[in-house]
């Protein structure tokens, strides 16, 4: 299942781009696609979470990152870490890639 979070789900304030819900694995992917602000990407991804609350405590949260072009440092950012964190706590996790992500779920 595939959500348009921006400007459907949630239409103010900060928020990812994209929600796909995979039932069967009851987990949750939550989607960014940035140029190059990774630290602006995760704040949008946290605020995401953070809005929908109770509707997706109950899934495994994921978030993937796509990003135009990043700077490596930029991994290493405390917000990013904090988002990796947040996520692990539900038994989810992070991957950021540069132009394209593939996944097979």
């Amino acid at each position: 299942m595939r959500y348009r979070v921006d400007g459907e789900m949630i239409t103010e304030g900060e928020r990812c781009d994209n929600l796909m819900g995979v039932p069967e694995l009851a987990s949750i992917f939550l989607v960014e696609l940035k140029g190059s602000d990774l630290q602006k990407a995760a704040s949008q991804v946290r605020s995401t979470i953070s809005r929908l609350g109770r509707r997706i405590v109950r899934y495994r949260q994921h978030a993937r990152i796509v990003l135009s072009r990043a700077p490596r440092p930029a991994f290493r950012h405390p917000s990013v870490r904090k988002l990796q964190d947040e996520l692990a706590e539900t038994g989810g996790n992070l991957r950021c890639k540069e132009r394209e992500l593939t996944e097979d779920i």
